[in-house]
């Protein structure tokens, strides 16, 4: 439970950092400078922390698990996939903010920053779970549980 607690202080967290953002962006042509290295800051902390909270999600997942006689595979891909979810919006959180820096919704940002939502894409794609992936995390899983039994 108490991993379960951190996973949603930290989502708050990144939550409350990209509302300061947007609030800034909409007060600010002066300070267009700041905002971006604000904006660039969340983006930061939102692709950490994508790699960051899913593990503990999965992990609070899992221990809800312990001391269940029978556990179907089906079943523990739901924390697999909870984890998941929580770390791609955390990316999207990234994307989304430097598409906004692009448009012009923090100041002019450089041309060059169209580096940053490509790779933020091509990041999502890379963590995309696949099958082998899967089957490997839900058998080390239920490892962990029978352990723990």
């Amino acid at each position: 439970m108490h991993s379960f607690s951190i996973v949603l202080v930290l989502s708050a967290t990144v939550l409350v950092l990209s509302a300061t953002v947007l609030v800034l962006s909409a007060t600010v042509l002066v300070l267009s400078a700041t905002v971006l290295v604000l904006s660039a800051t969340v983006l930061v902390l939102s692709v950490l922390m994508s790699f960051v909270v899913p593990p503990i999600a999965r992990r609070a997942g899992v221990a809800a698990f312990r001391g269940k006689p029978q556990i179907t595979a089906e079943s523990l891909v739901a924390p697999f996939q909870t984890g998941h979810i929580v770390g791609m919006a955390m990316l999207e959180v990234a994307g989304f903010l430097s598409c906004i820096a692009l448009t012009g919704g923090f100041g002019n940002a450089p041309s060059w920053f169209l580096v940053v939502p490509i790779a933020i894409l091509v990041l999502m794609l890379i963590r995309f779970p696949r099958v082998a992936f899967v089957a490997d995390w839900v058998s080390m899983a239920r490892e962990d549980i029978a352990l723990s039994f």
